[in-house]
């Protein structure tokens, strides 16, 4: 019992010893990823503030692109109408020519077919051709300037719409960078968050260990008074052990005087038995004088051989010693009558009953019992009647 008790206690020590071991680990180790967590929840902090600054930077970039290319296609359509101008003045400019020129061949056919005149028309004539040509040569100048213009402008136009599709690559690039930026905000920020949901999670973790190793802490504790208790009782059942060995010895001893004084009895009862079966003897011997035969009157002896009794339903006898400081007796009914292990006895005497006594140990002729009881005032004697019901 005791080496079962010490077990289960080492074996409960074992085991909280080691779910507490495991519990202060499982801590260590959700306090280490809590700082994991933390410090990467401030590192993606950190990255999407720079992240966000470089998309404002971006937005910022974007919107001056922006402004910059509708001042660009602005400048673009005023030089496409001014262009537009200068081909309608040089489209117009060379129609009059091809009028001017129409005209001239015309005149000079004219003059050709026509005859000699007079040399004063010819004079008016040739100033009017000298303006002719000098038109002709204005609009010649003027449609030579208008060219110039033309392909001046032509090759800014060029340069704009270069300067255009320049601001648009430009402007598609920032886009991109816009988009890539919005889309690490958008992972950072989807980061952000289940590194959130995963420290609340091991907070919540972090709890239940800590609920876990209270309750634990608290079983132990109670184990720990459980196991006071069983020192304790332990201790009761050692006490107790020791006064049932302290009894036993005193049983022993008196059952060892009991056989004793038995042993003693049955010395003096086989004694008497003898000098019983010698009398006997001696009396059933006829005389020899006068020739006359005496017979004696039965002897009967109380205490002796009880195999003389018919009537074994109720058993009865004396008692042949009475041991005081052991509580009990010995009557002179044994085995051989049918005495018991068990079996009441009530001691009489003058026909008046004063005890109770209960066999605990028998013999062949005689037995010992245990006083059960006994009459206020009454002692048992050596010599009281003794009887069963």
């Amino acid at each position: 019992m005791d080496k079962k008790i010490k077990l289960i206690v080492i074996i409960l020590g074992i085991g909280l010893a080691a779910m507490g071991f495991i519990a202060f680990q499982s801590i260590q180790s959700s306090k280490a990823e809590k700082n994991r967590y933390e410090a990467e929840i401030k590192k993606v902090i950190q990255d999407r503030d720079s992240l966000t600054a470089l998309l404002n930077q971006a937005k910022t970039d974007l919107k001056g692109a922006q402004s910059k290319l509708d001042t660009m296609q602005k400048e673009i359509g005023g030089v496409s109408s001014e262009r537009d101008d200068l081909k309608e003045r040089y489209e117009a400019a060379l129609k009059q020519k091809e009028e001017l020129m129409e005209k001239i061949t015309k005149l000079e056919a004219e003059r050709k077919a026509q005859p000699k005149v007079e040399a004063a028309s010819v004079a008016s004539e040739d100033s009017y051709w000298g303006s002719v040509l000098k038109d002709k040569t204005g609009l010649e100048i003027e449609v030579g300037g208008l060219k110039q213009q033309l392909e001046s402008m032509n090759i800014k136009t060029e340069e704009l719409s270069k300067q255009n599709n320049d601001l648009t690559l430009e402007l598609n690039k920032i886009n991109q960078m816009r988009a890539d930026l919005e889309r690490q905000i958008a992972y950072s920020e989807k980061l952000s968050k289940a590194l959130s949901e995963e420290l609340v999670r091991e907070k919540n973790d972090k709890k239940v260990l800590t609920e876990q190793f209270d309750k634990i802490k608290q079983d132990y504790s109670v184990l720990q008074q459980q196991l006071r208790d069983e020192t304790a009782e332990k201790i009761k059942l050692s006490k107790q052990m020791q006064d049932l060995k302290a009894d036993k010895q005193v049983l022993a001893r008196k059952i060892a005087e009991l056989d004793q004084v038995l042993e003693d009895r049955m010395t003096d009862i086989v004694g008497i038995k003898d000098q019983l079966t010698a009398m006997r003897s001696d009396t059933s011997r006829p005389s020899k004088e006068g020739s006359k035969v005496v017979e004696l009157p039965p002897i009967v002896v109380q205490g002796g051989d009880t195999g003389g009794y018919t009537d074994r339903s109720r058993l009865s006898g004396s008692i042949l010693a009475v041991n005081k400081e052991n509580n009990f007796v010995v009557v002179d009914i044994g085995e051989s009558v049918g005495a018991k292990t068990g079996m009441i006895f009530y001691v009489y005497r003058n026909e008046l009953q004063i005890a109770s006594v209960e066999v605990i140990q028998v013999r062949r002729d005689i037995s010992a019992a245990d006083i059960k009881s006994t009459e206020p005032g009454q002692q048992v004697k050596v010599g009281d009647l003794v009887k069963s019901r």
